[in-house]
């Protein structure tokens, strides 16, 4: 609980920094798949504002506008650390752990590598909130090439927005759980 309480008023002072570095990645690939160029990206308080720029046959361009709120997709970051900081004493005692880390960094490595799963998984989360945005608004501006493709980019962007985010600590414990403290 301790940890929880330290690693939140941490996380509230770097989650915007953190926000901006998420969407700079995701932005740029988003928009690689769309067929379209992300332009600016845009820092407003806890609000990260990706503008993409579609250009048709012509010489128009039409500038679209994206809000990304960070406290959306990284609301859990905090518990998430929180549950890592809980499995710490289990793991330096662990024999399958220290069998696989036998170094003194081991405990540090290991924490290293579930950080950047955790990130990888904020990309793809934001990755598809941008696909799914940039779909509706394509289409709404009927330069979308066919309404399935819409209907895919809206499930799976409402799938990992609403169902894959709110399970990032679970995902990390029962990670955890099962690489070194299963019964095999």
């Amino acid at each position: 609980m301790t940890f929880y309480a330290v690693s939140l008023t941490i996380w509230f002072g770097v989650q915007d920094y953190y926000g901006v570095f998420i969407v700079e990645i995701a932005a740029p690939l988003i928009a690689t798949v769309k067929g379209i160029k992300s332009e600016l990206i845009i820092h407003r308080g806890n609000d990260v504002i990706a503008s993409f720029i579609y250009q048709g046959g012509g010489a128009t361009h039409q500038v679209i506008d994206v809000l990304v709120k960070t406290s959306f997709y990284s609301f859990n970051a905090p518990l998430t650390f929180a549950v890592l900081s809980v499995f710490y004493p289990f793991l330096k005692l662990n024999p399958a752990f220290k069998r696989e880390f036998p170094s003194n960094y081991g405990t540090y490595l290991f924490y290293l590598q579930v950080l950047g799963s955790l990130f990888i998984f904020h990309v793809v989360i934001v990755f598809f909130m941008l696909g799914k945005d940039l779909s509706v608004m394509l289409a709404g501006m009927e330069i979308a090439t066919a309404r399935f493709k819409v209907e895919l980019w809206l499930f799976a962007g409402q799938f990992v927005e609403y169902i894959g985010k709110r399970v990032e600590p679970l995902l990390v414990g029962f990670y955890i759980f099962i690489r070194f403290f299963s019964f095999r």
